[in-house]
């Protein structure tokens, strides 16, 4: 009860600010949450697929733009939700620019080539 007195006691926008930022708090955490249940939801759709996309798609004999544009759309997605994830958990800091630039240059790259 002591700690509720001394809030009532701090100014009025420090109070609002003390807040807002466990409104942050628990925005990032939700956003934590919700990354992990897109990436768990795009891994099982991919595994289910599996055996219809090996048919219809890997068993075709001429390698089609059709075919390329297929693979880039299914599997890079992941490899970036992989990224995101792993930088949202926590487990290293922000990455760098030079991360990045090199990301999105292998972006331009494949699509040119689409």
């Amino acid at each position: 009860m002591a700690a509720a007195q001394q809030a009532q006691n701090l100014p009025l926008p420090l109070r609002h600010a003390i807040q807002e930022l466990g409104v942050a708090v628990a925005n990032i955490t939700r956003c934590k949450y919700t990354s992990v249940a897109g990436l768990t939801v795009v891994m099982y759709d991919i595994l289910l697929l599996m055996s219809d996309e090996t048919r219809l798609i890997w068993q075709c004999p001429k390698m089609a733009p059709s075919r390329i544009a297929y693979f880039v759309n299914r599997y890079v997605p992941p490899i970036f939700l992989l990224v995101a994830n792993y930088q949202l958990g926590g487990f290293r800091g922000p990455l760098t620019n030079e991360v990045w630039d090199l990301c999105i240059l292998h972006s331009l790259v494949i699509l040119t080539f689409l």
